[in-house]
């Protein structure tokens, strides 16, 4: 089970098994902070009470260890790991409104006999839950790692492969398209006990869509904005290897890259591009873009052009990776650039996904901003 993962976390691998209680942690690790052994996982507390698995990075762990460090916690590594698992002992559960970043973790209370799970606001990280039978239940990353179970059935989800036909299944929702797979939704924590059960289960955070400035000038916001951006691309760099971009050469990418640049002149790193162009098709590629992106930024631009051909021998392997549909084949666009910077030895990468749901970039928010006009008198 832990090493059907091998492709998240190939620098290395281990596992606890307790020994007296039917729970066991496993971890393939992807190395960002402090690449030493000493930032493995399972990662076990100082007095063994706790142990914890994570996925992901927070990236206001250097906040959130000072402020630890503070209150007299002394710290063994350099890793966000130790940061979240020392905050989860000090905090508890409250600790998790804490984070800034993306992550999903299982940490085992040995006094409480119980699995803490949660997952990042916006569910950037995946998490799942299978059930099988004898009441056993797995936690992973991925549902692939869950189906290695040999008391966990693979079986399709009927009611998912309707709603997926007729057009009303959600990517966000805790179905997936295997039977008795579920997926903890973005923003949600639950605690579960050694029946397999889930003993609580809440979301911890949800946006406030009423705390609104009306006054605040289109100028200000942009202002903030920008500062807002900029902030996060700065904590965003915190990392012991090499980060990247996936450029498009649409607004979002480019404006990320343009920021990172700004910040590369006062730390001086190198700074790589990634991105897919169609040098045959003018009409759908941004090459030119790009190409005028990186002159502007002085960057090191990579280029891939996504093969159809290609796109057919590597279909199995994409939906096995993917594990459930998906409606656009620019699903192969991000894999053939994430491949292209694998090749360059960058293992983090900065882009704008998100970017259109967050500032209304899709057509469907024309409605929404149509209806807010109406209700202004406008």
């Amino acid at each position: 089970m832990r090493d059907r993962l091998f492709h998240r976390g190939p620098d290395r691998g281990l596992t606890w098994i307790h020994d007296l209680e039917r729970v066991g942690f496993a971890h393939r690790r992807l190395s960002i902070l402090d690449l030493s052994s000493n930032a493995d996982q399972p990662m076990v507390s100082k007095d063994g009470n706790f142990r914890i698995v994570y996925n992901g990075e927070i990236y206001n762990y250097v906040e959130i260890r000072s402020e630890l460090s503070a209150k007299g916690i002394n710290f063994r590594t350099n890793s966000d790991t130790e940061v979240l698992l020392e905050a989860l002992i000090e905090w508890g559960e409250s600790a998790i409104s804490k984070l800034n970043g993306m992550f999903a973790f299982a940490l085992w209370d040995e006094k409480r006999k119980q699995i803490l799970i949660a997952r990042d606001r916006f569910g950037e990280k995946p998490l799942f839950v299978g059930r099988g039978r004898f009441g056993t239940t797995v936690i992973a990353s991925e549902m692939k790692s869950i189906l290695t179970h040999p008391l966990i059935p693979c079986l399709a989800d009927q009611e998912a492969l309707t709603r997926y036909g007729n057009g009303s299944w959600y990517e966000d929702s805790s179905q997936t398209f295997f039977e008795g797979i579920e997926r903890l939704p973005a923003a949600h924590a639950a605690w579960i006990d050694l029946n397999g059960d889930i003993a609580r289960k809440w979301r911890y955070w949800i946006p406030s869509y009423t705390e609104i400035d009306y006054d605040i000038s289109a100028d200000t916001a942009v202002e903030r904005f920008s500062e807002l951006l900029q902030e996060s691309i700065r904590m965003r760099l915190r990392s012991d290897v090499a980060v990247g971009s996936s450029l498009s050469g649409g607004l979002d990418s480019s404006t990320i890259v343009g920021f990172l640049s700004n910040e590369r002149e006062k730390s001086q790193f190198s700074q790589n591009t990634f991105s897919a162009i169609f040098p045959n098709d003018p009409t759908i590629s941004e090459h030119n873009e790009i190409k005028l992106v990186a002159e502007h930024t002085g960057v090191d631009s990579f280029t891939v052009a996504p093969d159809p051909n290609l796109f057919k021998e590597e279909c199995r392997r994409l939906h096995y990776h993917q594990e459930e549909p998906f409606a656009s084949a620019s699903i192969y666009l991000q894999w053939c650039v994430a491949r292209l910077a694998r090749e360059h030895n960058t293992t983090v990468l900065l882009d704008g996904q998100g970017a259109d749901e967050l500032l209304a970039g899709y057509q469907w928010y024309f409605k929404q901003y149509q209806l807010d006009l109406l209700d202004h008198g406008k």
